[in-house]
């Protein structure tokens, strides 16, 4: 398997608050991409300590769980930083015997590729998931203080629509599944589906029989908009073109992703209003 990352700022922010990392550890592939929040402190340095919290963990599976991730992140702040820095999302993907496994906390995109040979019924390329907050994300970091996870919750925040799609060539998307729950109440409104329901990382193994590419990223996929009209660029468009990768040797999301962003959105008239990180796994032929 191959993994790459790639991850870029944007005009909005003075520093870049998305941060993405790949590699391999203890003989397995991984990617991980992570998104701070805007109105905390210091979240790009934060983003980067999840991420690199999140990294150990894989080589540690004692740990890798949410409590004792966030918990090692934290363990990595000291002054000026405060624990708020913390508040970022994270996507995990790694390689497992059958294929790979990401997790995510918080909102984004997981875009699994079918196999042309799968067999799979649905005539289908691209399955996507999106999770979305309505901009108040569900961060691990509110599992490290009681009072702030109360608050959040009290204000009506902390619902999680978790909608999968399909993406066919140049057809339009369609929506095959919606589902809703709660990561720090474990209410749900479906019953016993996924299992891993009102979790704080939701949780998806892709086995490679099925699928050749896993792809994660931040919620920045869905940012762009049209420059002369200003109207929003649907997110499955740029989807499209993000996993559109001629190739999967070396760097392979940072030329996709960086000629996407310097050329493609030029042409286009789209612009970038969030910051953007994207992680990829390719699995070769079974």
């Amino acid at each position: 398997m191959n993994s790459d990352t790639f991850f870029a700022g944007c005009r909005a922010h003075p520093v870049c608050e998305d941060y993405a990392r790949s590699g391999a550890i203890a003989g397995r592939s991984y990617t991980i991409v992570s998104d701070g929040c805007s109105s905390s402190p210091d979240t790009d340095i934060g983003a980067r300590l999840l991420t690199l919290e999140a990294a150990r963990a894989i080589a540690r599976p004692e740990h890798y769980f949410p409590e004792g991730l966030i918990a090692g992140a934290s363990a990595l702040i000291s002054p000026p930083l405060v624990p708020e820095c913390l508040d970022a999302t994270l996507l995990i993907a790694q390689e497992t015997p059958a294929g790979v496994e990401v997790r995510i906390a918080g909102d984004g995109f997981i875009i699994a590729r079918i196999r042309p040979d799968s067999g799979f019924e649905c005539d289908t390329r691209l399955i996507i998931y999106e999770f979305d907050f309505k901009g108040a994300p569900g961060y691990l970091s509110y599992l490290l203080n009681l009072k702030r996870r109360e608050t959040y919750l009290q204000e009506g925040y902390g619902r999680r629509a978790i909608r999968t799609w399909s993406l066919f060539r140049d057809q339009p998307p369609s929506l095959f599944g919606l589902h809703h729950d709660n990561p720090f109440t474990k209410e749900a409104d479906y019953p016993n589906y996924p299992d891993d329901s009102g979790q704080p990382f939701f949780t998806r193994e892709f086995q490679k029989s099925k699928c050749d590419l896993v792809v994660i990223c931040t919620d920045g996929a869905g940012a762009f908009q049209h420059k002369d009209t200003l109207e929003p660029v649907p997110f499955h468009e740029v989807i499209r073109r993000l996993v559109a990768f001629p190739s999967f040797t070396g760097e392979f999301v940072t030329r996709r992703v960086r000629k996407f962003l310097t050329k493609e959105c030029i042409e286009l008239g789209w612009v970038q209003n969030d910051d953007l990180a994207v992680g990829a796994i390719y699995m070769s032929g079974v």
